[in-house]
């Protein structure tokens, strides 16, 4: 535990052409942007400029009672309380993050890493970096699971893509 620390990126690095979004299901979003979660199961290798940034966007499912459980049971490993009810933002940014690779259990053991939050074999651990959670979570925005380059909305949305930056830019 404690792999993630918190830093707040400046507008140029949110700016770096490789920044991406990606959708997380709630509520292990909000576990990740409020450094507790210091890994996002995937069944991928992650596969992008270790510099850049990613938007956290929390997904528009609720929390369902198996997940919360399973949260609270990890939270209590870590000496933290147990969460009756998560804060559900439905597809909004709460956050950004910066992960550090991903690596299999094999690999994280090997590097001294370890976490209650792994899943294990055959997923991948994206081990986060840095976390950066946002005052004032960015509503009604589109999420991707493959990492969605957050310059492509520019060719897709420019309105929301202006709207998400000068949302970022307000909070910096």
């Amino acid at each position: 535990m404690g792999l993630s620390t918190e830093l707040k990126p400046s507008m140029a690095e949110i700016m770096h052409p490789d920044t991406r979004m990606l959708n997380v299901r709630s509520p292990w979003a909000g576990q990740i942007i409020d450094g507790l979660k210091d890994v996002e199961n995937r069944p991928n290798e992650l596969k992008m400029d270790p510099d850049a940034w990613v938007l956290l966007v929390n997904s528009g499912n609720q929390s369902s009672r198996k997940d919360v459980d399973r949260m609270n049971r990890i939270r209590k490993t870590i000496g933290k309380d147990p969460v009756r009810r998560p804060v559900d933002h439905k597809q909004c940014i709460i956050g950004m993050v910066k992960f550090q690779g991903s690596f299999t259990g094999t690999a994280m053991g090997e590097s001294g890493l370890q976490t209650p939050w792994y899943n294990g074999e055959p997923d991948k651990a994206w081990v986060v970096k840095h976390y950066w959670k946002l005052q004032h979570p960015i509503p009604r925005v589109p999420g991707s699971l493959s990492l969605r380059k957050l310059h492509n909305l520019n060719k897709t949305d420019p309105g929301l893509y202006d709207r998400i930056l000068e949302q970022l830019e307000a909070q910096i």
